[in-house]
């Protein structure tokens, strides 16, 4: 019975610490991918009018 128990802790103990583990290197690629790099402008868009749909049809022509 000892050892169905120390082998079943030892895999819980593996299953967690192999999770952990592997959230902690997905939390690391994700930051670097995603990291903001200080390039980009603020634009002001208040006066934009829309000059068509989402595919480019239909345009007005002011």
């Amino acid at each position: 019975m000892e050892l169905i128990l120390e082998h079943l802790f030892t895999f819980l103990t593996g299953i967690v610490t192999g999770g952990a583990g592997g959230a902690l290197i997905t939390l690391t690629l994700i930051k670097k991918t995603y990291k903001l790099k200080g390039e980009g402008t603020i634009t002001d868009q208040s006066g934009a009018k829309a000059e068509g749909d989402i595919v480019g049809r239909d345009k007005s022509n002011l």
